[in-house]
């Protein structure tokens, strides 16, 4: 008799793990499911007539694509692991935004600054021959270097945002927060997008939201 329940115990588990998802199958569906809407932009804030300006441009108008000089992170970190996977670490890590945006808008100037150095000359005239800004910075823990070069990258983006706002220039911040966005400290621009992260896939994302049909 004891071999026989033990028996029909065994045969009734099985028909309960044959009968439909188990519990451990639904919880790594559901991480899998966080982690795929965790690396999707998002805005913080949006003007209408922002993006509405960024995505009529004509094909003569510049877009003046403006990103942070910044090392590879520290080799061994998540950030190093999920970059190295997916573009070359001789690259400037934001080539692929630059790639990403032209292929929705041609005339696309992708002009690095250093934080440290801030506007210079250069950057002033690409601003002046502008029809649309983007201003990329890192913050948080998605920073690769010093709080210093956060705030130059910050102090940056203000003042080209300022700039393009004096001219009449449609403005964007692309502020990379990982999990820590900070909206205090980007409230000079009206319309700030978060990506979670600068993997070429993550930019490429950013670039869709920007002048793409996505919208979150």
């Amino acid at each position: 008799m004891g071999e026989l329940k033990y028996r029909s115990v065994k045969v009734e588990e099985k028909e309960v793990a044959n009968s439909g998802p188990t519990v451990s199958s639904l919880l790594q569906k559901a991480t899998l499911d966080d982690t795929h809407l965790r690396s999707i932009p998002y805005f913080l804030w949006s003007e209408d007539a922002t993006l509405e300006a960024l995505r009529t441009l004509s094909v003569s108008d510049v877009l003046v694509l403006f990103t942070p000089v910044i090392p590879p992170p520290p080799e061994g970190s998540s950030q190093s692991s999920a970059r190295d996977s997916g573009q070359d670490q001789a690259m400037d890590p934001f080539e692929p935004l630059g790639r990403a945006l032209s292929k929705y808008h041609r005339r696309v100037r992708h002009v690095p600054y250093v934080p440290a150095v801030g506007m210079t000359q250069t950057h002033t005239a690409f601003l002046q021959r502008a029809n649309a800004v983007v201003v990329v910075f890192c913050h948080g823990a998605m920073q690769a270097e010093d709080s210093d070069s956060e705030r130059g990258q910050l102090d940056f983006a203000q003042t080209a945002c300022d700039e393009a706002s004096d001219g009449g220039v449609p403005a964007l911040v692309v502020m990379v927060a990982g999990d820590e966005a900070d909206t205090e400290c980007v409230d000079f621009c009206d319309t700030v997008l978060c990506s979670f992260g600068y993997t070429p896939d993550a930019l490429c994302g950013v670039a869709d939201f920007i002048l793409g049909e996505l919208t979150d």
